[in-house]
């Protein structure tokens, strides 16, 4: 392991266990107690440099700006702010050296928590202001692993933190095709060809993309739907309403994962250009965050910060052993 990488484990009354690296502020593994066994529920590697040229994006804390900004750019009050692109012309995930490649500091711990903090200067990747980010894991009664991303700047800056963890509750050697996910939201965010946002929405009502009653992984990724065929599986930011829930099932009905957030969007994203070591489809996001290049929709959820505002947000990951049928 790197000299100035840190690994932090931290446990929960049911013997859950979290374990993250200080390089991307990262989880690098999450064992769950399922029927007396641990089972590690999320992809990672097997040694810790090989994070250090991840393209995954593996477990990681992504900022400052989560999903994509089109052409790398954004307008505010008149003045253009030019970001540094990752994906072609766009930025992705905050840019060629975002959060989840630098070193974060510890700021505290205990048995069940962990908080690490990272300072990022004026003109990080391009974006305005001096900001100061601080991310904690903590594990709390109701079996529920709770992250909470904070931040703060001294210029008004668009921000959107959030974890990138795979998830596979079979265990992290099996596929997730037949998993079952459902979620409480009628509309996406639309996209262009290179799924960077329009700025429209579009009903997913009754349509393949409609994930308000349980649907299998298999089902959708196999789905004839032109928006589906084209990302060859899910990879589309979700309008959440309040009090939406997301709801993952693995298909021995052991392991039942319940996402909570605070924000206005999650990305869906079914790990489809998962490659070596990896596989495709071994992986499924759950990417909660901003709308995609809200810097550049106005009629969007407010993203930026400033002397006078903060960034409060939260991901609640709660876990429920199911019946084995």
């Amino acid at each position: 392991m790197h000299p100035r990488h840190s690994l932090y484990k931290i446990f929960n009354e049911y013997g859950d266990r979290a374990t993250i690296l200080n390089y991307g502020a990262r989880v690098v593994s999450l064992d769950i107690n399922v029927n007396q066994n641990l089972r590690n529920i999320i992809l990672g590697y097997s040694e810790m440099y090989d994070y250090i040229n991840d393209s995954y994006y593996m477990g990681a804390t992504i900022g400052r700006y989560s999903n994509r900004i089109k052409n790398s750019c954004y307008e505010k009050d008149g003045k253009k702010f030019v970001l540094s692109p990752n994906e072609g012309e766009n930025q992705l995930h905050g840019g060629p050296l975002g959060f989840d490649r630098l070193i974060w500091s510890e700021h505290s711990k205990s048995d069940s928590h962990i908080c690490l903090e990272y300072f990022s200067k004026h003109n990080d990747q391009g974006f305005p202001g001096n900001m100061s980010a601080r991310i904690s894991y903590a594990w709390e009664s109701d079996r529920t692993l709770r992250i909470d991303f904070s931040a703060s700047s001294d210029r008004e800056t668009p921000v959107s933190l959030t974890n990138h963890n795979y998830y596979n509750l079979n265990g992290h050697q099996s596929s997730i095709k037949n998993h079952t996910i459902q979620l409480d939201a009628n509309e996406i965010t639309s996209i262009h060809h290179d799924f960077t946002a329009t700025g429209d929405f579009e009903s997913v009502i009754n349509s393949c993309l409609d994930l308000n009653h349980e649907k299998s992984i298999s089902a959708l990724i196999n789905s004839e739907d032109p928006m589906i065929k084209h990302a060859r599986g899910l990879d589309f930011n979700y309008v959440l309403t309040k009090g939406s829930v997301v709801s993952v099932t693995n298909e021995l009905k052991d392991l039942i994962l319940e996402l909570h957030t605070n924000y206005p969007g999650i990305q869906i994203y079914t790990g489809q250009h998962l490659d070596k070591p990896f596989q495709r489809y071994q992986g499924l996001c759950l990417e909660p965050q901003f709308y995609p290049c809200s810097p550049n929709h106005p009629h969007f959820p407010d993203c930026f910060i400033g002397p006078d505002k903060i960034l409060n947000k939260f991901i609640k990951l709660r876990f429920k052993e199911g019946d084995l049928l």
